[in-house]
Parts: C-alpha cells; structure tokens; sequence
C-alpha cells in the first residue's frame, strides 16, 4: 500500500452492503458485517503494527462521530491539535454513506445559518 507510513491512523468502517447481504434480516446482516470488520482489523494489526486500527461497531451515524474518530489522538505521536485529514477508500457503499452524512450535515449548517 504506497504512502501507508505517512497515515496516523485508519478507521476501519461498518457498511453493509444491501445488493450482497447473505442474510435475510438487518440484525443478521449487521452480525455478519461485524464479523467482517472484526476480520479486517485484526489482519491489518497483523501486518502494519506501527499504525493503529479503529473498528467500528455500527454505521457512522452522523459525519460529527466519524470526525470525532478521526480527531483523536489513536497514539502518542499524534498531534490532536491538528485538523484532521481523512481519506476515504472503500466500496460504492462507504462512499455513498460518508456522501450522506456530509450532505445531511450541510443541510443542519446551512439550517443553522439561515436561523442566525
């Protein structure tokens, strides 16, 4: 993976994807997609220790917790006081669920602004 040394952390998210799903309830797929995730970020503790993993357990629910995840000190090399840069890499899935939240956060700021 090029560029992996200058990441300070990665966030490893929970999507489902509804196309794929092998299971036929929400509760079964969430377990499922869990258990995917629980996957992923024990192989990449495995084979890039020096960056620290974050799963998650359930979908983003708002771009402020994804924010929140990102922002945090993960190690004592990381400087909190900095703005974070994300990057996002994924499936369609992610991408449009990060889209979302972005989307209904601009809709509560420009909400808010127009109040004021």
């Amino acid at each position: 993976m090029p560029f992996l040394h200058c990441f300070s952390k990665v966030i490893m998210a929970f999507v489902v994807n509804p196309r794929t799903a092998c299971a036929p309830t929400t509760e079964e797929r969430h377990a499922h997609a869990r258990g995917e995730v629980t996957a992923l970020a024990k192989y990449w503790k495995e084979m890039y220790r020096e960056i620290p993993c974050l799963p998650c357990s359930a979908p983003f629910s708002s771009l402020e917790e994804l924010i929140d995840m990102a922002v945090q000190a993960a190690s004592d090399s990381e400087d909190a006081v900095k703005p974070a840069q994300v990057f996002v890499t994924g499936s369609f899935f992610l991408l449009s669920d990060i889209l979302t939240l972005a989307k209904e956060h601009e809709a509560k700021f420009q909400a808010h602004a127009q109040e004021a």
